[in-house]
């Protein structure tokens, strides 16, 4: 009988059709997906985009009536442990007070079920807008909560704490020990965007990008000067008691523009 049929995979094609995004996605370590409460929608895609990589376990996220406190049940323990000595990757959210400390019980007891690794995704850092203070009795709130991500449970080594576009690039150094940040943009991902966009029918492309402040140019603005975006820079200007937002460097006149910060 004839050889059973085999697909043959060509590496220099698949290097053409699909994005280094996708080929980072399929290969590599395979992860047990713990998510926060607004974070299953995520889990529930990325175990469906690379079901050979990730492996999402619901969690019940609910609360004692009585008392008002967290009740939470980690899933990946039941009928049997699938947790202990795997990667676990944790997609966290910590948009409100009452979110962060339930996650931050999970993550406790995550740091204590023998796991070999913990990766924190937190996408948004919203602590990081308030990483100093100006007078005594402010509170930095980003290094506080930089304090009790460092101050989780040690699981052999530190925990990857994944951030996108951090408010400034300082804030990392708040977090230490057995937590340590791991910086990443999504300026890439934009400037694939830009140049595959479908142009407006009424607008057209984007033709230049401009930015609110002299911060966010310096933090953002090479790679786009370097991809042939004219680049605008803004400012705020006082006259009087009015605080006015003009353009301090570059024009923008006829362009189609996008404001990145």
């Amino acid at each position: 009988p004839p050889p059973p049929h085999h697909s043959i995979r060509d590496p220099a094609a698949e290097d053409v059709v699909m994005p280094p995004t996708k080929r980072r996605l399929t290969e590599g370590r395979h992860y047990k997906i713990i998510a926060g409460p607004t974070c299953e929608p995520m889990a529930h895609r990325l175990e469906k985009l690379a079901p050979e990589r990730f492996k999402f376990f619901p969690t019940k996220w609910s609360k004692f009536p009585d008392s008002g406190m967290d009740d939470i049940d980690l899933g990946g323990f039941e009928p049997e442990n699938q947790i202990a000595d795997s990667h676990v990757l944790f997609l966290a959210d910590f948009h409100c007070n009452d979110d962060m400390m339930a996650q931050f019980h999970a993550l406790v007891s995550l740091c204590e079920s023998f796991v070999s690794s913990l990766t924190i995704a937190l996408p948004y850092y919203p602590h990081g807008t308030k990483e100093r203070k100006m007078s005594e009795g402010e509170v930095a709130t980003a290094n506080t909560i930089g304090r009790m991500l460092s101050s989780l449970p040690c699981c052999g080594r530190p925990i990857r704490v994944m951030i996108y576009d951090l408010h400034t690039l300082q804030n990392r150094f708040y977090l230490h020990t057995n937590a340590i940040a791991s910086l990443h943009s999504t300026v890439p991902l934009l400037l694939r965007t830009l140049k595959s966009e479908v142009p407006d029918e009424v607008a057209g492309p984007i033709t230049a990008i401009a930015f609110p402040d002299d911060g966010a140019n310096k933090r953002f603005g090479k790679p786009f000067v370097e991809h042939g975006f004219p680049v605008v820079t803004c400012g705020k200007i006082r006259e009087g008691d009015k605080r006015i937002v003009k353009i301090t460097e570059g024009a923008c006149k006829g362009d189609h523009v996008l404001i990145v910060d």
